[in-house]
């Protein structure tokens, strides 16, 4: 039952709401985020972003552009 359990929860998709703070971990710590995330998550995982902080990002001069290169570089919808 246990490898049961595990090929359900491999299946499983997590959606994973990012904020703004989240987003800049890259760019402040030199944190591949979204490696730690697949490590610590089981199963695959979507991230996602709202409009709100796409527009946050976009007012925050270089910080934000990084935010937002990251986002679309790694597919975050």
């Amino acid at each position: 039952i246990k490898n049961r359990w595990a090929l359900l929860v491999m299946e499983k998709k997590s959606k994973i709401l990012l904020d703004t703070n989240f987003v800049l971990i890259p760019y402040k710590f030199k944190v591949d985020i979204i490696r730690e995330l697949e490590r610590i998550v089981p199963g695959k995982i979507e991230l996602i972003v709202t409009s709100s902080i796409i527009s946050e990002l976009k007012n925050l001069g270089l910080k934000g552009k990084f935010g937002l290169d990251f986002i679309e570089k790694n597919n975050i919808k």
